[in-house]
């Protein structure tokens, strides 16, 4: 990047579970060291691991004025990179709201998460998790985390490292990406990466090109990395794409 121009911003968004922690273990210095300003925040209640009491209440809505609330501090429209449920949350925003660039990182489709539900609830776990609203109960084992997140070859030391780092998610802001209610319409002038992972349990190459083709946006599948890209093995080589891309 030329040192002469003022550095470009992106907003990082994190998904589902998670919550800033998972931009800044690599992704912040990576991105720095590129030369980019990075802002990474905690949705609402994603502040600390474990089960969240109250963390039900918030909505994606909460969650998209949470993004538009980052973005008004700005000078300058920013570059936003989302995850997972982050990516519903970005096409959220991106209705009634703008940004530089976007980039969907193993996204929430545009559809929502019906098929990634069945998925689960495949696994013997769902049901009670889903009966007593607790989806932390679908992540808060190393077993668990690692069918829905991670690599096989991930470390186990790393994989514990971020299992206990996972929190509550909120029921409400789930039913919003079961049964969407609004029609996602992005900025059509805004340049969209869509970028996915080839050993993504949660949402499938398929999925990844139905979000590419929905936004006339630049499709990416990575090789050997999971659901959780930030992370997960090969996780520079992810970062390196997104880097390339916006070069």
């Amino acid at each position: 990047m030329n040192p002469t121009l003022e550095k470009e911003t992106i907003v990082f968004v994190h998904g589902a579970w998670h919550g800033k922690w998972c931009w800044d273990k690599y992704f912040r210095k990576i991105f720095t060291d590129a030369g980019y300003n990075v802002i990474t925040f905690d949705l609402q209640g994603h502040s600390f691991s474990g089960k969240i009491k109250g963390i039900n209440k918030y909505t994606i809505s909460d969650y998209t004025n949470a993004l538009s609330n980052e973005v008004k501090k700005l000078k300058r429209p920013p570059i936003i990179v989302a995850h997972s449920m982050g990516g519903w949350v970005l096409q959220n925003y991106l209705e009634n709201e703008t940004c530089k660039k976007a980039i969907f990182v193993a996204s929430v489709p545009p559809y929502g998460v019906i098929r990634t539900t069945l998925k689960f609830a495949r696994k013997p776990y769902f049901y009670p998790s889903l009966l007593g609203l607790n989806l932390y109960g679908l992540v808060n084992s190393t077993t668990k985390s690692s069918s829905a997140f991670f690599s096989k070859t991930l470390p186990e030391n790393e994989l514990k490292e971020y299992t206990s780092k996972l929190c509550s998610e909120s029921f409400r802001a789930f039913l919003n990406m079961l049964v969407p209610k609004y029609k996602v319409t992005a900025n059509a002038k805004i340049p969209i990466l869509v970028i996915g992972a080839r050993e993504d349990t949660i949402f499938s190459v398929a999925d990844n090109e139905k979000t590419a083709k929905k936004y006339k946006a630049e499709l990416i599948i990575m090789e050997e990395v999971a659901h959780d890209m930030m992370l997960d093995v090969n996780h520079r080589k992810v970062a390196e794409q997104i880097i390339g891309w916006l070069a």
